[in-house]
């Protein structure tokens, strides 16, 4: 079989719809008034005395529901099967991409993902930004070394939803200031193949840097997700030690049947390279009948590997810590240190932190780049929950990248970064990337120009960004209703 027409004839339809099972009847031929499976003779049939909810076919709320008596004392609980039951329908269509990383080749459709673009998702982690900033006032080496690596477990919290954050294109930032804790983070898509996105995050306390790449494969039911290159560095400005990490391997279970959750598993190897202490953050991979699931543990060693401080707990509950020697707690003290607000806000169980990084009121927006994750515009409708428009502009997104890219290739140019430059790695093989500091100071001119006179020639060259017209991350030249 041909795998670009097997592409064009599953994704091409499939990529436009917003009903999981609108796509699925399409391709597999029923009725385009009804679509919904042919019934089997084994199938019972459901009652209808439930109204079905108003507005986007994705929403689930109560009226979705039905109960129905089976028995003397039970009942049993119906949802709405559509996600469910195009999900399966999904595996008969895609399992001839097994092993293939098909969040790269494939357009997908709009109702697998949440209103947050992946440089979104990789600012979440700036809400345990305060262990940094214990560590840099903490005298203690060894308690140091333990608040960065509660930092380092406790940033994976926002991965145990499972909705896809859309994925940035080339030129893509963004940007977010913390007033409370006074940090600011900037993060770019740096390059489109390999998906390489970079982030910087700082107050007067630490800087932080990541570089990476994820490697996601389609095994089936689940998804193998490979982060063991992306590379982590923090300096302490206090006393400018640098700690640096990689991330650990994950498996997404139940991708396409069953109730989907996530499995961090593998290890954390955990560095400060100027005492030459290390803690090896061990992410327990889930046994028979959910053994070990979100199990993390990690012992705190100095450089002649005698353990100082155990840390342990769940990555998406709490963590704990005991003491092995005398130090901010008695030794043998065991205490917790971390506990996970486990608020959620639907309909993506975003935390409340998670959903701030999408405001932006009229003032704000002027401040941002037109390449600011916040204005896609089809985050912006799926944020609205117009599945049916956010469909359209992530089509109209994903085919600009692909012709542009198509230009250069063309022509034999490369994209060049704006905000960040790569550097020979200190720490790691390969290459790291590091901001050039620019960003911030074009914002800053930006504020005092629009201040002064909005309609300055300046300030139009700053607002409009005539580098960028033309581009797909040039997010403010789309149709947009906004």
């Amino acid at each position: 079989i041909n795998a670009n027409l097997l592409h064009d004839k599953i994704f091409g339809s499939l990529r436009t719809e917003t009903s999981p099972m609108n796509y699925v009847g399409r391709i597999l031929g029923w009725s385009s008034q009804n679509s919904t499976p042919p019934a089997s003779p084994n199938t019972p049939k459901l009652s209808n005395s439930q109204p079905r909810a108003s507005g986007d076919d994705n929403q689930m709320t109560y009226e979705s529901l039905e109960v129905e008596s089976v028995g003397k004392d039970t009942c049993v609980v119906k949802e709405d099967q559509e996600k469910e039951d195009a999900k399966k329908s999904l595996w008969y269509l895609i399992k001839g991409f097994i092993g293939v990383d098909i969040t790269q080749t494939c357009s997908l459709p709009i109702w697998l993902f949440e209103d947050m673009s992946y440089l979104q998702r990789l600012c979440e982690m700036t809400e345990f930004s305060t262990f940094f900033d214990t560590a840099n006032e903490t005298v203690n080496q060894y308690e140091r070394m333990m608040y960065v690596a509660l930092f380092c477990i406790a940033a994976f919290h926002g991965t145990e939803r499972y909705d896809k954050p859309f994925n940035p294109v080339i030129g893509e930032t963004f940007e977010h200031i913390n007033p409370d804790t006074g940090v600011r983070f900037l993060a770019e898509q740096v390059s489109h193949k390999p998906a390489l996105s970079v982030c910087s995050l700082e107050n007067d306390k630490f800087q932080l840097r990541q570089t990476g790449v994820l490697n996601v494969r389609f095994m089936g039911n689940s998804l193998d997700v490979d982060s063991t290159s992306c590379k982590c560095y923090v300096t302490l400005k206090k006393t400018n030690e640098t700690f640096t990490w990689r991330t650990p391997r994950a498996t997404v279970h139940n991708a396409i049947v069953g109730k989907v959750w996530v499995d961090h598993h593998g290890n954390m190897p955990l560095k400060n390279q100027a005492t030459g202490d290390k803690c090896d953050i061990k992410w327990k991979k889930c046994g028979w009948f959910g053994a070990n699931r979100y199990e993390v543990e990690g012992d705190v060693v100095d450089a002649q590997g005698n353990v100082k401080i155990s840390i342990f707990g769940k990555w998406n509950g709490s963590l704990s810590a005991k003491w092995h020697f005398d130090g901010l707690y008695p030794k043998g003290t065991t205490t917790t240190m971390w506990t996970k607000d486990p608020t959620s806000i639907p309909p993506y169980n975003q935390t409340p932190y998670a959903k701030e990084l999408n405001k932006m009121t009229p003032d704000y927006e002027k401040l941002l780049p037109p390449t600011d994750s916040r204005l896609r515009p089809d985050r912006r409708y799926l944020e609205k929950r117009d599945s049916q428009k956010a469909s359209v502009s992530k089509l109209q997104v994903e085919e600009k990248q692909r012709s542009q890219e198509n230009l250069r290739k063309t022509k034999n140019e490369t994209w060049v970064p704006r905000w960040f430059y790569p550097l020979p790695d200190q720490y790691f093989e390969g290459t790291t990337w590091v901001s050039n500091e620019e960003y911030w100071k074009e914002r800053e001119e930006k504020a005092r120009l629009i201040q002064e006179d909005p309609s300055s020639e300046a300030a139009i060259k700053l607002l409009v960004r005539e580098d960028y017209v033309g581009q797909a991350c040039d997010f403010r030249s789309y149709p947009q209703e906004f």
